[in-house]
């Protein structure tokens, strides 16, 4: 995967598929799937392919991904699940980390919605602590 990603395997023949180009949906620029992969999988580095197509919205990289059979997706694992897409799995899950911020303390409300997102996070991902 890392190296589809860099650039280096750009048909699926050299990954034991058909003779074809391989093709990278995702977002556009800056979008938080790519800034994870590109993180996590990749050790920093950006994503570098010849050709990728890009979408405006998250939804719509599943439904080309399904039209186009030389197409490789980069999207949240909520969309893939709820689509018939197949997830490609890898040795550890790419994981976006998100933060909530205040300036200075926060408020009594701040705070419920700082405690419920912490009860929703762990009843999703009770291995991960918030």
């Amino acid at each position: 995967m890392r190296d589809i990603l860099l650039g280096k395997i750009s048909n699926w023949r050299d990954v034991g598929g058909p003779d074809r180009s391989i093709k990278i949906v995702q977002v556009q620029e800056g979008g938080g799937v790519q800034a994870s992969v590109e993180s996590d999988l990749l050790g920093g580095k950006k994503i570098n392919v010849q050709n990728v197509i890009r979408l405006t919205i998250s939804s719509q990289v599943v439904k080309v991904v399904e039209q186009l059979p030389e197409a490789l997706g980069l999207a949240q694992r909520a969309i893939v699940m709820n689509s018939s897409a197949r997830e490609l799995k890898l040795d550890h899950p790419v994981v976006q980390d998100l933060s909530l911020v205040t300036l200075g303390d926060p408020t009594p409300e701040m705070r419920k919605v700082i405690d419920a997102t912490r009860h929703i996070t762990n009843t999703a991902m009770p291995s991960k602590a918030p």
